[in-house]
C-alpha cells in the first residue's frame, strides 16, 4: 500500500493517548496531534476504559513510565472490550524485560522509546496504521456480504410457518417489486390519426425484463465496477506519468463488464459498446497514456455513469432504463472516436479522380 495513502488515512483515525496531555503534546509536536481526525486524553486508567467504551477508538498509546505495571491490567480489560484493540506502549526506556514480555504476549502491536526522535518511529506508526486500515477495509466488507446473502437466501414464510416470527428477525424483507410497463418490443399504432386509440398488447406474452436480471451477474457487474475503479487509480492516479500496463488491463475489465451484458437482449447494445471501448483502450494504451490528461477525465466520468447504471438499473428498477443505455452508448462511441479517429474511406478521397468511361 502507498504511504501517501496510509498518510492521508491519518486523518480517518481516533487516538487516545493515556497520560497527560501536555507530555504529550511535548513529545510528538502539533504536527502529529493535530494531522489525526480525533485525538483524546486520558490522565487514569478508569478514564481510558470508560472513553473506550463510549466510541470506537482505532490506536490507544499507552505510557508504561506513567503507570507502571498497572498498564498490564489496563491493557488486559481493553483487550477484553475488543480483542483487535491496537495499543502502542511509550516509555523512556524499557528496562524490565518481565514486563516487556507480558506486553508482548498480551497483543501490543508496538513499543515506541520516547527518549528517541519522533521520526524513527515512522515506519512503526505506517504498519499500525495498515492494520487499522486492512481491518476497517474487511469489517466493511463483511458487513456488505452478510447484507448481500440474507438478501439473496430471503424466503418469505407461509402464513401458517411456525418458524415465521423467528426468521423475520433475522432475514430483512425484500423490498417491494415496483411495476413497470416497460414492453421489450412495443406494439406500432395501427392508424394515423391523432384521436385513434393505441391499440392493447397482450402484455402476458412479454415478461418484465428486470425478472430476466440474475444475481450472480449482478454481483460480478459490482465486482468489475470494483476493479475498474481500482485499475483507474492506479493507472493514472496522482502522479503525471500514466502507467501503461494498469491503462491495458482496465480495457479488459471494461470489456469483461460488457460481457456480462451481453447476456441480455436489452442490453447487448450497451455491452458491446463497453466491449469496443475496452478494447480500444487496450489496443491504443500507449496513446492513451500519452494523453492521459484528457482521457482521464473522460474515463472517470464514464466510470461514474456505469456506477449510476448499476445503482438505477439493477440495483432498483429505473423507471427509464433506455436512457442509461441510450448514454453509455453515446458516451463510449464519443471516446472511442478520440482514441481511434474515424478515417476516409477511398471512395470519399478519390471522388475528384473519378472518371466515368
Amino acid at each position: 500500500m502507498s504511504i501517501d495513502i496510509l498518510y492521508e488515512f491519518t486523518a480517518f483515525l481516533t487516538i487516545m493517548f493515556v497520560n497527560e496531555e501536555e507530555d504529550v503534546r511535548c513529545y510528538l509536536g502539533e504536527e502529529y496531534v493535530s494531522r489525526c481526525k480525533k485525538i483524546m486524553f486520558a490522565p487514569t486508567i478508569e478514564e481510558a476504559l470508560t472513553k473506550q467504551s463510549q466510541e470506537t477508538i482505532d490506536l490507544v498509546v499507552i505510557n508504561i513510565d506513567r503507570f507502571g505495571r498497572d498498564a498490564l491490567h489496563l491493557i488486559s480489560e481493553m483487550l477484553k472490550k475488543d480483542i483487535d484493540q491496537r495499543i502502542l506502549i511509550s516509555a523512556r526506556q524499557f528496562n524490565d524485560p518481565e514486563i516487556v514480555m507480558k506486553l508482548t504476549n498480551l497483543g501490543v502491536v508496538g513499543f515506541v522509546n520516547k527518549s528517541l526522535p519522533v521520526s524513527e518511529f515512522f515506519p512503526l506508526f505506517l504498519r499500525v496504521f495498515a492494520q487499522v486500515h486492512d481491518r476497517s477495509l474487511l469489517v466493511h466488507y463483511v458487513k456488505d456480504l452478510e447484507e448481500q446473502i440474507l438478501a439473496a437466501l430471503y424466503v418469505p414464510c407461509r402464513a401458517e410457518c411456525p418458524k415465521a416470527s423467528i426468521l423475520s428477525k433475522h432475514i430483512a424483507p425484500s423490498p417491494e417489486v415496483i411495476e413497470d410497463d416497460f414492453e421489450f418490443f412495443p406494439t406500432p399504432p395501427t392508424s394515423c390519426s391523432a384521436t385513434a386509440l393505441t391499440p392493447t398488447v397482450d402484455k402476458s406474452a412479454y415478461k418484465d425484463y428486470f425478472s430476466f436480471l440474475m444475481v450472480d451477474d449482478k454481483e460480478e457487474l459490482h465486482d468489475q465496477l470494483s476493479d475498474i475503479d481500482t485499475l483507474l487509480f492506479n493507472a493514472f492516479g496522482e502522479s503525471q506519468v500514466a502507467d501503461i500496463h494498469y491503462i491495458s488491463v482496465l480495457g479488459d475489465a471494461l470489456a469483461r463488464f460488457g460481457n456480462i451484458l451481453m447476456h441480455y437482449q436489452f442490453f447487448s447494445d450497451t455491452g458491446m459498446s463497453i466491449i469496443e471501448l475496452g478494447q480500444s483502450i487496450s489496443d491504443k494504451c500507449t496513446l492513451v497514456a500519452e494523453k492521459s490528461s484528457d482521457f482521464e477525465p473522460l474515463l472517470s466520468g464514464f466510470c461514474s455513469v456505469l456506477q449510476a447504471f448499476i445503482a438505477q438499473v439493477w440495483d432498483k428498477e429505473a423507471e427509464d432504463p433506455k436512457f442509461f443505455n441510450d448514454s453509455i452508448i453515446n458516451d463510449a462511441g464519443m471516446i472511442i472516436s478520440m482514441i481511434i479517429p474515424p478515417q476516409k474511406s477511398a471512395s470519399t478521397a478519390n471522388d475528384d479522380d473519378l472518371i466515368f468511361f
